[in-house]
């Protein structure tokens, strides 16, 4: 300190590096302009850019990218789990439904054998399926008329058949049918 008050005493000026630059300055003209000002920028950098870790520079994912990601994956994990569980689940009703389809098919070709004035109730296993039907008269029993005329040879009744089908004990299907039932009560006879 004290070697500094002496030099200004003794009218020396302190040698200040603005002063000195400002006096370059006017010596070396606009092109020195430039290359301070680049120098300056490099200088002032942003205390962000400027500390940089050697790790920050290196690749790999921040905990913040490894969330958002897990997220991501979980979100579209979820959606396609709830789009496979909702397809399957209507797999198991189309595949219900054709079963219960197929099972009304066999059972009318079956109730098409079954004449219900003689049997008017019954049950019968037909591979996996068990079917029951019971039958009411609708129409009384009348004759039928013979062709070209005349009676026939057949007692009609008109009758409404219940049909119900299981399949393990367990009720698939249920429905109605009408029917024509027939019992033979004439014999044929030619009369010479």
């Amino acid at each position: 300190m004290g070697n500094r008050r002496g030099r200004e005493a003794m009218g020396e000026r302190r040698w200040d590096g603005r002063e000195a630059m400002g006096e370059r300055r006017e010596a070396m003209g606009s092109d020195f302009q430039s290359v301070i000002k680049t120098q300056g920028a490099i200088a002032h950098r942003s205390p962000l850019t400027a500390r940089r870790s050697p790790l920050a520079s290196s690749p790999g994912f921040t905990l913040l990218e490894a969330l958002v990601a897990m997220l991501l994956i979980a979100t579209i994990g979820m959606a396609t789990f709830d789009w496979i569980n909702s397809s399957l689940g209507s797999l198991g009703r189309v595949q219900a439904h054709h079963l219960r389809q197929q099972a009304i098919r066999n059972a009318l070709a079956f109730m098409e054998q079954v004449n219900p004035m003689e049997h008017p109730t019954g049950e019968r296993k037909m591979g996996p399926y068990s079917i029951r039907w019971e039958s009411r008269l609708t129409e009384p029993a009348k004759d039928g008329s013979g062709y070209p005329a005349g009676i026939s040879l057949y007692k009609l009744g008109l009758y409404d058949t219940h049909i119900r089908i299981d399949i393990n004990e367990k009720n698939i299907a249920e429905f109605d049918l009408r029917q024509v039932g027939y019992t033979q009560v004439r014999e044929f006879r030619i009369n010479f």
